[in-house]
């Protein structure tokens, strides 16, 4: 979510003013002001902000629904995974790999994605994709894996010499 100057101000303003109903000392209005961005396009003040307004609302200093503003405010509408962009189809993942005593091992995923080259991609980015050794292939399919029927070839298949971020 792209934030411009007049948005951070909006939402800092909003917050001053709430402390100042809720007589918040003067040391709580400063330290608010210093989370406070020079550039609204750097993230890291966003994750300050909502960790300041969440020890407000856990010590009772304003109301636990300013948490709520400020994460939709800052982070926008959260999106589940189902209606996210370029995540609208199911798809299962199985990964083929060697085992150290060169025996056949499977590894199954749900992934969801655009197109079946891309679950392939997202699967890549998942930390335990990645510490999975001697992968030989990889095969796709459209449904997630309680979905699949039982003959359902896959729709693409990977083979080694395709594979990326792969360990041996």
């Amino acid at each position: 979510m792209q934030l411009t100057g007049n948005d951070v101000d909006n939402i800092f303003d909003y917050l001053t003013a709430t402390l100042e109903k809720s007589d918040a000392t003067l040391c709580l209005l400063s330290s608010l002001e210093d989370l406070r961005p020079n550039d609204p396009s750097i993230m890291d003040w966003r994750y300050e902000l909502r960790g300041f307004v969440r020890g407000l609302t856990f010590f009772g200093v304003i109301p636990s629904k300013e948490l709520d503003y400020v994460q939709k405010s800052v982070f926008g509408q959260f999106v589940t995974g189902d209606k996210r962009p370029g995540r609208e189809f199911k798809f299962s993942v199985d990964v083929y790999a060697k085992s150290l005593t060169d025996e056949e091992r499977l590894f199954n995923f749900d992934v969801a994605a655009s197109n079946s080259t891309d679950a392939y991609v997202q699967l890549t980015k998942r930390l335990v994709f990645r510490t999975i050794p001697d992968i030989f292939r990889v095969e796709v399919f459209d449904s997630f894996q309680d979905e699949r029927g039982q003959n359902q070839k896959p729709a693409r298949i990977f083979n080694k010499d395709e594979l990326i971020f792969v360990t041996k």
